[in-house]
């Protein structure tokens, strides 16, 4: 299965009868999908939260802004698009964990590694918080109707 298939990127994945493009770009934060399949408790990971600080700025001169070619501006559009989609589609979340990913853009692919540990450090700060919903909600499951 393919991980990622923006449209910005290439072209649709053709499978039988369909033209197939990534989920992202109609739900970015899937939660809903999840409730009508019977979930009890959705945790999700939103990473579009926080929109990159760089967009216009000159790399040489940060106090700078430079104008941004065609790519650039197509992406931070789409950025900003992910961002309010994601709002309404975490709405369907018991929990959200959003790692600060401020300091990147939606095509910085060379990250991997400092985006692993953001999302890490997000996941272990919310782990209490985590728990102590799922205990809740497990004890809501398990008790008696009355």
């Amino acid at each position: 299965m393919e991980s990622i298939n923006h449209p910005i990127f290439g072209k649709p994945i053709l499978r039988g009868d369909e033209a197939l493009v990534d989920g992202g770009v109609l739900a970015n934060v899937p939660s809903h999908c999840l409730r009508r399949q019977g979930a009890n408790v959705v945790l999700a990971v939103d990473v579009t939260t926080k929109l990159s600080n760089d967009f216009c700025r000159d790399p040489k001169h940060p106090g700078r802004l430079t104008a941004p070619g065609y790519l650039r501006t197509l992406l931070r559009v789409n950025d900003v698009s992910l961002r309010s989609l994601s709002g309404i589609h975490r709405s369907g979340s018991d929990y959200v964990i959003t790692p600060d990913t401020s300091a990147h853009t939606f095509d910085d692919f060379a990250a991997g590694r400092e985006l692993m540990d953001r999302g890490r450090e997000a996941a272990e700060a919310a782990l209490p918080e985590i728990k102590e919903r799922l205990v809740k909600v497990y004890q809501a499951i398990d008790s008696p109707s009355r």
